[in-house]
């Protein structure tokens, strides 16, 4: 089961990347949150999720979208063990080592959602420049950040978290392919942003995951030319299993 699943990851972010590269762009693999900090803060709110000053993230990527050497998009990934929404109640998927009674999250509507407990990859932190978007390359970029951390980690569960104006474009089904996306808190305070929000997760378990991907997988491989069809990602690693 692992194996297979790992090389369905791998196979779908190969298809992923190439087709990224058709577009005009290239990926990188990395580690180094710290670049990432200093280079997201000047584009957008950091998400507090992968900073590490709060976090240990030698369990954790990014991705680096590149279009002409420079970088036009972000996305990151975190390993966690432990229940998603405990996680996110205590705070301490945001504030890690830091986190006090203060940061956390009245999850009042996440009733009817899974326990989503066990292995977890957490993904986040997805930033296009305004030149990128409408392109294609943010719904790419989330798919491939899964693929890398299935074929990693091969989690029980993928999880995020976006904010209602997001989850009312249906942008979590309909352009990142989750199949599930639940609101889980109403008007609550959120410690990250400092101010009221409603906070929606979307998921997929492990067996969801591998039936979208082989879809994902059989859409790209049909839209991409031939030739570029086993184009590697540069970086630090490619997305194989570390």
């Amino acid at each position: 089961m692992t194996y297979r699943t790992k090389s369905l990851a791998e196979t779908t972010a190969l298809s992923l990347s190439a087709h990224i590269v058709q577009l005009g762009g290239w990926v990188e693999i990395r580690s180094d949150f710290d670049a990432w900090i200093d280079f997201i803060s000047k584009k957008t709110a950091v998400n507090p999720a992968f900073n590490p000053d709060n976090h240990d993230l030698s369990e954790a990527f990014w991705i680096r979208l590149s279009v002409d050497g420079q970088t036009v998009g972000t996305v990151a990934t975190r390993y966690l063990h432990g229940s998603f929404f405990e996680f996110m109640r205590t705070g301490e998927l945001w504030f890690g080592r830091h986190t006090t009674e203060e940061h956390r999250v009245d999850l009042n509507e996440c009733d009817s959602a899974p326990t989503l407990s066990g292995h977890l990859c957490y993904y986040g932190a997805l930033w296009l420049d305004q030149s990128c978007r409408g392109t294609g390359l943010s719904s790419l970029m989330s798919k491939l950040n899964r693929c890398i951390g299935m074929s990693r980690w091969t989690p029980d569960w993928n999880c995020g978290g976006v904010f209602q104006p997001i989850a009312l474009k249906q942008l979590p089904k309909q352009v990142y392919g989750y199949p599930n996306c639940e609101r889980v808190a109403h008007d609550v305070w959120f410690p990250p942003t400092g101010r009221r929000e409603d906070i929606f997760t979307p998921w997929e378990s492990r067996a969801e995951w591998e039936d979208i991907a082989k879809t994902w997988m059989l859409e790209t491989v049909e839209s991409v030319q031939p030739g570029l069809r086993s184009t590697p990602m540069s970086g630090e690693q490619r997305p194989m299993p570390s």
